[in-house]
């Protein structure tokens, strides 16, 4: 979009058909209507000293401009189904409303909804009109990128080593610390000389206060984890690490049933996630393209209305 030159432009227009606009850009007018929705959706403090900084208004501005092009662009060519629209302000209204506590006149507080509403319809429109051109993207138009790009970029896509495990525990307190931690080193000696097997624990009465996990299938070296994944990752072999990890109130015996080391991906594995990269940058270049056709035309800036906006939340 066109930079706008705020307050003091070359540009200078005198004459507008509705006194009520600040810029106009071919058909489309941006009025005090529809910034007023804007501005009345902040707090009272951050709205009165909003617009006194001409390149925040300048960004303003520019936005709530594309976004009345985009609503009249839609509305034409009938983009955006009214029903999900008003669904959508409906929504939004509501989260802002739900906890209005003002004490305004009644008759203030309705004309405040229906300004923001109006502002509301037009931002929920923007949104769902981007929303539309995103899911319009079919795989089929950007598989082909998709399947260059993986073959320039394959090394980085690498599945990080994982182990298949399952762990045994059991709680401790101050009490009987030591007695746990000789059930369970007495218990890691019959695993390790095979009198007793890993997965058979559960079963035997005498260790009925030891739980046993799930298979963990994946798992990943984990930093939130880091003492746990630590110990799992410290033996290069399969089976029982010799050794007993102490957690907080929890002693934990570490079965690995099998390992899987660090290796290239396959296009299979990535293609969803190179499918979304390219279907968001594609939608990303598109809308880029609509904005720059929708607002070619130069910018008409309403001198005196611009002045008057710089105080109008005071």
């Amino acid at each position: 979009m066109k930079t706008l030159l705020i307050l003091f432009t070359i540009l200078s227009y005198s004459v507008f058909a509705n006194n009520d606009v600040l810029l106009k850009q071919g058909e489309t007018v941006l009025t005090f209507k529809d910034v007023d929705g804007f501005a009345f959706k902040m707090p009272n403090d951050i709205r009165s000293g909003f617009f006194s900084k001409p390149d925040r208004v300048e960004k303003t501005l520019g936005t709530l401009l594309n976004m009345k092009h985009v609503y009249e662009y839609s509305n034409k060519h009938k983009i955006i189904d009214k029903k999900r629209l008003n669904q959508k302000v409906d929504e939004k209204v509501h989260n802002l409303f739900a906890y209005d506590d003002s004490t305004k006149d009644i008759m203030e507080k309705e004309n405040t909804y229906k300004t923001i509403r109006h502002f509301l319809t037009l931002e929920q429109n923007y949104k769902l009109v981007q929303e539309n051109m995103l899911n319009n993207i079919s795989t089929d138009e950007i598989m082909e990128y998709v399947d260059e790009y993986f073959k320039l970029h394959q090394n980085e896509y690498q599945i990080p080593e994982t182990r298949k495990i399952q762990y045994l525990s059991i709680d401790y307190n101050e009490t009987n610390k030591k007695e746990q931690n000789k059930t369970m080193r007495e218990l890691l000696n019959s695993i390790k000389s095979n009198k007793i097997k890993f997965s058979d624990v559960s079963e035997i009465k005498e260790y009925s206060n030891i739980k046993i996990s799930e298979i963990l299938k994946y798992y990943i070296y984990s930093n939130k984890q880091k003492k746990f994944s630590d110990f799992v990752f410290s033996s290069e072999t399969n089976g029982v690490i010799n050794g007993i990890l102490e957690l907080s109130n929890k002693y934990i015996l570490v079965n690995i049933i099998s390992i899987s080391p660090t290796r290239l991906a396959s296009l299979e594995e990535v293609k969803d996630e190179l499918i979304v990269k390219f279907k968001k940058d594609k939608f990303q270049r598109d809308f880029k393209e609509l904005l720059i056709k929708l607002t070619g035309e130069s910018i008409e800036i309403n001198d005196e209305n611009m002045k008057e906006l710089i105080n109008r939340y005071q």
